[in-house]
Protein backbone atom coordinates (compact mmCIF):
# COMPACT_ATOMS: atom_id res chain seq x y z
CA UNK A 1 0.00 0.00 0.00
CA UNK A 2 0.84 3.13 -1.27
CA UNK A 3 0.75 6.38 1.14
CA UNK A 4 1.38 9.86 1.23
CA UNK A 5 1.15 11.80 4.50
CA UNK A 6 1.18 15.74 4.61
CA UNK A 7 1.95 17.05 8.53
CA UNK A 8 2.43 20.84 9.21
CA UNK A 9 4.90 21.72 11.72
CA UNK A 10 6.67 24.78 12.94
CA UNK A 11 5.58 26.68 8.88
CA UNK A 12 7.07 23.60 7.21
CA UNK A 13 5.37 21.28 5.10
CA UNK A 14 6.22 17.58 5.54
CA UNK A 15 4.61 15.01 2.59
CA UNK A 16 5.69 11.93 3.29
CA UNK A 17 5.89 8.69 1.44
CA UNK A 18 5.15 5.81 2.75
CA UNK A 19 5.35 2.06 0.91
CA UNK A 20 3.96 -0.64 3.12
CA UNK A 21 4.13 1.61 6.45
CA UNK A 22 7.77 2.00 5.87
CA UNK A 23 8.74 5.54 5.15
CA UNK A 24 10.47 6.08 1.58
CA UNK A 25 11.01 9.71 1.66
CA UNK A 26 10.28 12.94 3.08
CA UNK A 27 10.10 16.37 0.99
CA UNK A 28 9.34 19.65 2.85
CA UNK A 29 7.64 23.02 1.49
CA UNK A 30 7.83 25.85 3.31
CA UNK A 31 3.88 27.11 4.12
CA UNK A 32 3.56 30.21 2.12
CA UNK A 33 4.42 28.21 -1.07
CA UNK A 34 2.21 25.19 -0.22
CA UNK A 35 0.05 26.20 -3.13
CA UNK A 36 3.03 26.54 -5.91
CA UNK A 37 4.61 23.01 -4.68
CA UNK A 38 2.72 20.47 -3.47
CA UNK A 39 1.09 18.99 -6.38
CA UNK A 40 4.68 18.82 -7.91
CA UNK A 41 6.10 17.05 -4.85
CA UNK A 42 2.73 14.69 -5.24
CA UNK A 43 3.43 14.02 -8.44
CA UNK A 44 7.49 13.26 -7.57
CA UNK A 45 6.57 11.06 -5.05
CA UNK A 46 3.52 8.87 -7.06
CA UNK A 47 6.48 8.25 -9.31
CA UNK A 48 8.76 6.69 -6.79
CA UNK A 49 6.24 4.19 -6.35
CA UNK A 50 6.71 0.64 -7.92
CA UNK A 51 3.08 0.89 -9.22
CA UNK A 52 2.90 4.52 -9.83
CA UNK A 53 0.40 5.15 -7.98
CA UNK A 54 -1.56 6.31 -4.62
CA UNK A 55 -3.74 4.37 -2.37
CA UNK A 56 -4.25 6.68 0.39
CA UNK A 57 -3.40 9.91 1.45
CA UNK A 58 -3.11 11.16 5.91
CA UNK A 59 -3.86 15.16 6.11
CA UNK A 60 -3.22 16.71 9.27
CA UNK A 61 -6.47 18.66 10.25
CA UNK A 62 -5.27 20.23 13.35
CA UNK A 63 -5.38 24.02 13.74
CA UNK A 64 -3.46 25.85 10.75
CA UNK A 65 -3.26 28.80 8.13
CA UNK A 66 -6.45 28.98 6.54
CA UNK A 67 -5.05 29.32 2.88
CA UNK A 68 -2.60 26.38 3.38
CA UNK A 69 -5.18 24.10 4.62
CA UNK A 70 -7.60 25.30 2.14
CA UNK A 71 -5.04 24.59 -0.58
CA UNK A 72 -3.79 21.07 0.55
CA UNK A 73 -7.42 19.83 1.00
CA UNK A 74 -8.45 21.81 -2.11
CA UNK A 75 -5.27 19.64 -3.64
CA UNK A 76 -5.81 16.07 -2.28
CA UNK A 77 -9.76 16.17 -2.94
CA UNK A 78 -8.96 17.02 -6.41
CA UNK A 79 -6.51 14.04 -7.17
CA UNK A 80 -9.37 11.83 -5.32
CA UNK A 81 -11.56 12.95 -7.43
CA UNK A 82 -9.78 12.61 -10.47
CA UNK A 83 -8.74 9.07 -9.66
CA UNK A 84 -12.67 7.57 -8.95
CA UNK A 85 -13.47 9.64 -12.70
CA UNK A 86 -10.73 7.01 -13.59
CA UNK A 87 -12.19 3.82 -11.72
CA UNK A 88 -9.20 4.42 -9.58
CA UNK A 89 -9.61 4.25 -6.22
CA UNK A 90 -7.86 7.02 -3.38
CA UNK A 91 -8.70 6.69 0.21
CA UNK A 92 -8.89 9.90 2.36
CA UNK A 93 -8.37 10.22 5.90
CA UNK A 94 -8.01 13.20 8.15
CA UNK A 95 -6.07 12.87 10.98
CA UNK A 96 -6.44 15.28 14.17
CA UNK A 97 -3.39 16.45 14.90
CA UNK A 98 -4.68 18.77 17.64
CA UNK A 99 -6.48 15.83 19.30
CA UNK A 100 -3.21 13.64 18.58
CA UNK A 101 -1.03 16.40 19.95
CA UNK A 102 -3.15 16.45 23.28
CA UNK A 103 -3.11 12.94 23.53
CA UNK A 104 1.06 12.40 22.92
CA UNK A 105 1.67 14.42 25.47
CA UNK A 106 -0.10 13.52 27.80
CA UNK A 107 0.43 9.36 27.46
CA UNK A 108 3.96 10.89 28.23
CA UNK A 109 2.91 12.84 31.39
CA UNK A 110 0.00 11.02 33.17
CA UNK A 111 0.59 13.76 36.18
CA UNK A 112 -0.12 16.49 34.80
CA UNK A 113 -3.34 18.60 33.70
CA UNK A 114 -3.24 19.72 30.15
CA UNK A 115 -4.82 22.15 27.81
CA UNK A 116 -4.05 22.33 24.05
CA UNK A 117 -4.53 25.58 22.89
CA UNK A 118 -3.70 27.23 19.44
CA UNK A 119 -4.05 30.51 17.76
CA UNK A 120 -7.54 31.13 15.97
CA UNK A 121 -6.27 35.13 15.35
CA UNK A 122 -8.52 37.99 16.60
CA UNK A 123 -7.87 37.47 20.13
CA UNK A 124 -9.89 34.27 19.84
CA UNK A 125 -8.22 30.16 20.55
CA UNK A 126 -8.85 26.88 19.84
CA UNK A 127 -9.03 24.90 22.97
CA UNK A 128 -9.01 20.68 23.87
CA UNK A 129 -8.65 18.90 26.69
CA UNK A 130 -10.44 15.85 28.21
CA UNK A 131 -12.57 15.79 31.40
CA UNK A 132 -13.71 12.64 32.87
CA UNK A 133 -12.73 10.84 29.59
CA UNK A 134 -14.44 12.69 27.34
CA UNK A 135 -12.62 15.32 24.80
CA UNK A 136 -14.29 19.03 25.37
CA UNK A 137 -13.10 20.87 22.32
CA UNK A 138 -14.29 24.36 20.24
CA UNK A 139 -13.36 28.11 19.82
CA UNK A 140 -13.81 30.84 22.23
CA UNK A 141 -12.07 34.11 23.16
CA UNK A 142 -10.17 34.97 26.04
CA UNK A 143 -12.27 35.28 28.70
CA UNK A 144 -14.28 32.11 28.14
CA UNK A 145 -10.71 30.27 28.04
CA UNK A 146 -10.52 31.79 31.02
CA UNK A 147 -13.65 31.18 32.80
CA UNK A 148 -13.15 27.47 31.07
CA UNK A 149 -9.32 26.92 33.10
CA UNK A 150 -11.47 27.94 36.22
CA UNK A 151 -14.03 26.05 36.05
CA UNK A 152 -12.33 23.11 35.19
CA UNK A 153 -8.87 23.46 37.11
CA UNK A 154 -8.89 26.17 39.90
CA UNK A 155 -6.06 26.07 41.50
CA UNK A 156 -4.29 23.26 39.66
CA UNK A 157 -1.10 23.49 37.60
CA UNK A 158 -2.18 23.71 33.38
CA UNK A 159 0.25 22.33 31.08
CA UNK A 160 0.12 24.18 28.05
CA UNK A 161 0.43 22.77 24.97
CA UNK A 162 -0.33 24.35 21.30
CA UNK A 163 0.97 27.33 19.46
CA UNK A 164 -0.17 30.82 20.81
CA UNK A 165 1.10 34.13 20.56
CA UNK A 166 3.25 35.63 23.10
CA UNK A 167 0.72 38.06 23.81
CA UNK A 168 -2.07 35.39 24.61
CA UNK A 169 0.41 33.72 26.66
CA UNK A 170 0.68 37.23 28.98
CA UNK A 171 -2.57 37.36 29.22
CA UNK A 172 -2.63 34.11 30.43
CA UNK A 173 0.09 34.87 32.75
CA UNK A 174 -1.21 37.58 34.35
CA UNK A 175 -4.38 35.77 34.97
CA UNK A 176 -3.04 33.11 36.26
CA UNK A 177 0.34 33.50 37.34
CA UNK A 178 2.76 30.23 37.86
CA UNK A 179 -0.63 28.34 37.86
CA UNK A 180 0.27 28.30 33.97
CA UNK A 181 3.27 26.04 32.54
CA UNK A 182 4.29 26.20 29.22
CA UNK A 183 5.78 23.62 27.58
CA UNK A 184 7.17 24.83 24.39
CA UNK A 185 5.22 21.59 22.65
CA UNK A 186 3.30 23.15 18.99
CA UNK A 187 2.94 20.70 17.46
CA UNK A 188 3.30 16.65 16.96
CA UNK A 189 6.64 15.13 15.23
CA UNK A 190 6.28 14.27 11.76
CA UNK A 191 7.28 10.39 12.88
CA UNK A 192 4.33 10.76 15.56
CA UNK A 193 1.86 11.92 12.96
CA UNK A 194 2.82 8.92 10.56
CA UNK A 195 2.20 6.54 13.93
CA UNK A 196 -1.31 7.83 14.12
CA UNK A 197 -1.69 7.58 10.45
CA UNK A 198 -0.56 4.03 10.41
CA UNK A 199 -3.29 3.51 13.54
CA UNK A 200 -5.79 5.06 11.38
CA UNK A 201 -5.09 2.60 7.54
CA UNK A 202 -6.48 -0.17 10.60
CA UNK A 203 -9.63 1.11 11.28
CA UNK A 204 -10.68 2.14 7.52
CA UNK A 205 -12.77 4.46 8.16
CA UNK A 206 -11.65 7.18 4.94
CA UNK A 207 -13.78 9.54 3.55
CA UNK A 208 -15.40 10.49 0.65
CA UNK A 209 -13.74 13.93 0.78
CA UNK A 210 -11.83 16.21 3.42
CA UNK A 211 -13.55 19.53 5.05
CA UNK A 212 -11.37 21.59 7.90
CA UNK A 213 -12.70 20.39 11.23
CA UNK A 214 -11.33 23.23 13.29
CA UNK A 215 -13.03 26.10 11.69
CA UNK A 216 -14.65 29.61 13.39
CA UNK A 217 -18.10 29.18 11.81
CA UNK A 218 -19.52 27.14 14.64
CA UNK A 219 -18.17 29.89 16.63
CA UNK A 220 -19.84 32.76 15.10
CA UNK A 221 -22.89 31.29 15.00
CA UNK A 222 -23.22 30.38 18.61
CA UNK A 223 -22.51 34.05 19.81
CA UNK A 224 -24.77 35.59 17.23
Amino acid sequence: MNNICIHYQDQIIFVVLQEEKEIKAIKNIEHTKVGTYLAVIIQELTLMTKKKAIDAFFINMAPAPIFMQRTILATVNGIACAARMQQKKVDLYGIDGFLGLYDVYSTKNLHKKIVALSNAYANDLFYLFRENNKVKSDVGNMQEIKNLLKKYYKNEIISIVGDITETQKKELEEEYGTQIEYTGIKNIAVEEFIEIAIKKIDRKNNLPYLLPIYTKLHSVEKRI
